[in-house]
């Protein structure tokens, strides 16, 4: 639970900050995270292909050193970027 609460926390850290972290250091994340198959799936999917490119808070989310060392080896971490994708991806539809 108090990893839960934890990412969270990250979420809305990210979610309340400004664009802090560099274009060049987000896309070498998105480098690193594309070798895995669970991330190609969402990064390919035409659902969110646009978020990962010109999302503030995905963008920053995947930006932020902590965040995707948790994405690569926790599931709960990666389950809570699929909550932030679905959450901005309803924004964009409305």
């Amino acid at each position: 639970m108090g990893e839960l609460l934890s990412l969270a926390l990250d979420f809305l850290f990210v979610a309340s900050m400004s664009l802090h972290n560099s274009t060049k250091h987000t896309d070498k994340h998105l480098v690193m995270l594309k070798e895995y198959d669970w991330f190609t799936t969402l990064y390919y999917n035409p659902k969110y292909t646009r978020l990962f490119n010109h999302n503030k808070q995905i963008r920053g989310y995947i930006g932020q050193r902590l965040s995707i060392n948790r994405m690569i080896r926790k599931k709960k971490a990666s389950e809570i970027l699929i909550i932030m994708l679905d959450k901005q991806a309803k924004k964009q539809i409305v």
